[in-house]
């Protein structure tokens, strides 16, 4: 589901899912993405008890925008809360919040690739693990577009940016860095 809200000052939006025990929970909350205000959003899960089982309010991918992915250790209800970072809010703290079972990956490599050709990118996903997927890139480089993660035919909601290049493009461990390439290149490596 996706549910469209507005968050007032000092107000929480709370809703109420029920989950299996070992089932996925994705949540997205588009907030800053939509438009709207300066709306720092913040995503809190918690248990039917009420304890505090997560609370996520910046993220390296999406930035202001939270999302969590969790998978549930008991069979039950639990809560799904967005507010504003500091309770304050206005007409303008405007989101869409996507809650469901949908892929939610952490990264995606590589993270960019040549336009015009079609490759296979891996993503990492906190809970389900890293999951293959191929990629057609338009024709143009020096874009940046969404990739929309995929995971037995179904697809997230929110795309992730990946950057579409013009050049030759190579990969840490697929291409053999040796080989002589014309410029511009774009190379993808990995920091260990």
């Amino acid at each position: 589901s996706t549910v469209v809200g507005v968050v007032t000052a000092a107000d929480a939006d709370c809703f109420r899912v029920w989950l299996a025990k070992g089932q996925r929970l994705s949540v997205e909350a588009e907030a800053m993405r939509a438009g709207g205000g300066m709306f720092d959003a913040v995503v809190n899960l918690y248990d039917d008890s009420g304890a505090w089982l997560v609370s996520i309010d910046d993220t390296s991918l999406t930035r202001q925008d939270p999302w969590l992915s969790f998978t549930a250790p008991e069979e039950g209800d639990y809560i799904v809360e967005i507010h504003e970072a500091s309770f304050e809010g206005d007409d303008d703290s405007r989101y869409a919040m996507h809650i469901g079972d949908f892929p939610r990956p952490t990264t995606v490599w590589p993270p960019g690739g040549q336009a015009g050709t079609r490759l296979e990118v891996e993503w990492q996903d906190a809970t389900a693990g890293q999951i293959r997927q191929e990629v057609e890139l338009p024709g143009r480089g020096g874009q940046t577009i969404l990739v929309y993660p995929e995971r037995a035919g179904e697809a997230g909601p929110v795309g992730v940016p990946f950057r579409v290049f013009s050049g030759v493009n190579r990969t840490e461990g697929v291409d053999d860095p040796s080989t002589a390439v014309a410029l511009p290149m774009a190379y993808n490596g990995r920091l260990s």
